[in-house]
Order: structure tokens, then C-alpha cells, then sequence
């Protein structure tokens, strides 16, 4: 039986979150890293393509008994690119195949990695699928922000939720290192815990895949902040 050919990249770690049932990872790929700076290609979701809904494994991304997170250079190997016109940045992992961990950027470098704009994906929390031709982006803040938890008793029944505010908007926080880093992730009924986003971090900028929220009959893409990067990272 002929060999799958694979494909091998260096990827910059900017985000692994959750996603149910599992993990959502999100970097940049580095083509090399010169005296001049970072010399980096195109974004990269790798996505495992035998779990519900292409999510990773949890046990995929963790690499020496340490969870992967931001900043972190790890080697992949994936199998092909999955060719959806929703999520162009989404990649197929090679089953069987183990990541490697290649270094550690420092924080101030991600100034080297292309930032978006707030209104990138216009002023709401959704779109309409396959109407942008990218669905991951790096903001670098300009003041400080604030982070809520709570739980949400709208849906008929109490749903834990954090969610970071700017530009009018209120956006869910996907990423799980920084919400146990801050405490976030235990609030009692009818209380609401906040904290500051510095001015200088960097957020990481996620479109879910296409869903139909509420049965309203309709399938959107909603944004979600997949990472905090601070300035102490």
C-alpha cells in the first residue's frame, strides 16, 4: 500500500482554545527565522478531520505532559489542506503522527506578525459564511479592556460565560489558559467578576465554523477571542 505523502511545518502558536468536544488551535506558519526577522507564511487551523466537528483531540495538543499555548513553535505534520472556502486557514493533521516542540517566541515579537483591524470583519458579532477571505487575525490593543464572567441565565437555564468588551461589542473568550489564569471559570449565580485587559495585549481573533444558533433557520459565523496575549506572556 503506497505512503501518504505528507507535509511538515513550523507553526507560531498563537491560540489553542476550546471548541467542543475538544481543542481549536490557531498560528502562522514560519518559513525561517533570519537576522532581518520572522519570515512567515500563511495561517494555519490544523483540524482533525476523524473527531465530531474537526476538533483535536486534547491528548494531540500537548507536547512533554504540558498543554501547547501561545508563543510556543511546534512542528506538525498534516496530511492535506481541507479546502473550505468557510475556513480557508483549516488544515487535516496526519493521524499517527506526534507534535514537536522547536522553541518559544518572545512576546514582543509578535509585532512581526500581520495585524488586523477591529472592523476586519465589519461592526457584529457575525457574518454570513464565506464572506471574508480570512477567519483568524491578531489585534494589538491600543487601551485597556475589560473581561467579564457571569453566568447567563437567558438561554432557561444557567450558562457560564466570559466575554471580553470592545468596539461595542461583547465577545466570547475561548481561550481556557487565560480564563483559569484569571479565575474566571468559577462564578457563583447572580455575582459578575471583571478584569482588565492591559493596553499593549495582543488578541487573537477567531471565525467559528458556519452553525445555526437558536434554530433560527439561518447558519452564521461568530467571532470568538481565542486568545489574551499580555505583555508578561
Amino acid at each position: 500500500m503506497p505512503l501518504i505523502p505528507t507535509l511538515k511545518k513550523k507553526i507560531l502558536v498563537l491560540a489553542n482554545s476550546s471548541k467542543s468536544p475538544g481543542r481549536c488551535v490557531a498560528g502562522i506558519e514560519i518559513v525561517s527565522d533570519t537576522r532581518e526577522g520572522l519570515v512567515l507564511g500563511e495561517y494555519i487551523r490544523p483540524i482533525d478531520a476523524t473527531q465530531p466537528k474537526a476538533a483535536l483531540r486534547l491528548s494531540t495538543t500537548v507536547i512533554n505532559q504540558r498543554i501547547v499555548r501561545p508563543l510556543d513553535i511546534v512542528e506538525m505534520e498534516f496530511r492535506k489542506h481541507a479546502a473550505d472556502a468557510n475556513h480557508p486557514e483549516d488544515w487535516i493533521i496526519y493521524q499517527g503522527s506526534e507534535w514537536a516542540l522547536r522553541g518559544r517566541l518572545c512576546v514582543d515579537r509578535l509585532e512581526e506578525v500581520p495585524h488586523g483591524t477591529v472592523d476586519m470583519w465589519g461592526s457584529g458579532k457575525r457574518i454570513e459564511p464565506g464572506t471574508v477571505k480570512a477567519t483568524v487575525q491578531v489585534i494589538k490593543t491600543t487601551q485597556r479592556l475589560a473581561a467579564h464572567a457571569y453566568l447567563n441565565t437567558s438561554y432557561g437555564y444557567p450558562k457560564h460565560e466570559v466575554r471580553l468588551h470592545f468596539n461595542g461589542l461583547g465577545i466570547s473568550i475561548t481561550d481556557t489558559q487565560y480564563i483559569e489564569a484569571h479565575n474566571l471559570h468559577d462564578v457563583p449565580a447572580n455575582e459578575r467578576k471583571s478584569v482588565e485587559v492591559a493596553a499593549g495585549s495582543f488578541l487573537v481573533l477567531s471565525l467559528t465554523p458556519p452553525f445555526e444558533p437558536y434554530n433560527c433557520g439561518t447558519k452564521y459565523q461568530y467571532r470568538v477571542v481565542a486568545a489574551i496575549i499580555e505583555a508578561n506572556a
